[in-house]
């Protein structure tokens, strides 16, 4: 099954045999029978953009867009690298 689809404004997340991605998720070991009815499942994107100019380092911004499920992933990530910087300058 292709995983390369594309569609204006959208993320593809995979296929699911439910049209809104609540079924069974395609996996690279599901098998596919001729019968089966497989959906492309969409996903708006998040745009994600951080800015922080402040005496401990310059400014340094950092933008991207990611799929909702990479979402709280992504928002560890920076919010671990606020608590070490805070951390280093004894806040």
């Amino acid at each position: 099954m292709p995983t390369n689809l594309t569609k204006s404004g959208y993320i593809f997340s995979g296929w699911n045999t439910n049209s809104i991605g609540t079924g069974t998720t395609k996996t690279s070991t599901t098998a596919v029978n001729e019968n089966d009815i497989w959906y492309a499942v969409w996903t708006s994107p998040i745009n994600i953009t951080v800015i922080r100019n402040s005496s401990y380092g310059g400014t340094v911004t950092g933008s991207g867009t990611y799929a909702p499920e990479l979402f709280m992933q992504t928002l560890l990530a920076i919010l671990q690298m606020y608590r070490q910087i805070f951390m280093q300058h004894g806040r």
